[in-house]
């Protein structure tokens, strides 16, 4: 209320203002938070043009160094993205192993690029034999970590593919026993 050129103050109505404002600086900060975990979510798709189903696995090397310095490989951290009218956010699904496709299906997948390169796509067929596919980012942790240079990858006859390394088919496997264990204790 104005009185003779003074502003009187009103302990109730300073309090509202402060919650008022503090509200707003909140739901900023809560829109900001999601936005950065939006801003290195990124899609990909992977079509199935094998003739078989395959099971397929997306292994991409950390930024970070393991405990002696070596680089290490891991799934993608796989998220789905939600939207609720113009707000999007991502939601944690797990790694990017022992995703199945059928003959001709295709699937997008979005993960989080910030700590991780996406280097190769680990293919199963029906005979059990890995193949490999080079997403051709590069797997030295120093050049971590960018988006996809494709977002579509397709997944050809597996004959004319190369056998999968060994060590790939170790960190595959090993990825896929800690989801399936999570998946029973839940």
């Amino acid at each position: 209320m104005l009185r003779k050129g003074r502003v009187r103050f009103d302990i109730f109505s300073f309090v509202i203002a402060i919650l008022i404002a503090l509200t707003f600086m909140a739901m900023s900060l809560r829109t900001m938070s999601l936005m950065l975990r939006l801003m290195f979510v990124t899609g990909i798709t992977i079509v199935n043009r094998s003739g078989e189903e395959v099971s397929v696995s997306c292994l991409g090397v950390l930024q970070s160094k393991g405990a002696s310095g070596e680089k290490v490989v891991s799934g993608l951290p796989l998220y789905r993205e939600r939207k609720f009218m113009t707000f999007k956010w991502a939601a944690y699904l797990g790694g990017a192993v022992g995703i199945t496709l059928a003959p001709g299906e295709r699937k997008t997948l979005h993960y989080d690029y910030d700590d991780i390169n996406f280097c190769w796509i680990l293919i199963r067929g029906e005979s059990g034999n890995y193949k490999v596919i080079r997403t051709g980012l590069s797997d030295d942790p120093a050049h971590c970590c960018s988006p996809p240079l494709k977002k579509v990858f397709i997944i050809p006859p597996l004959s004319t593919l190369p056998d999968a390394p060994k060590e790939l088919i170790e960190v595959a496997e090993a990825e896929m026993r800690r989801k399936y264990k999570q998946i029973r204790h839940n």
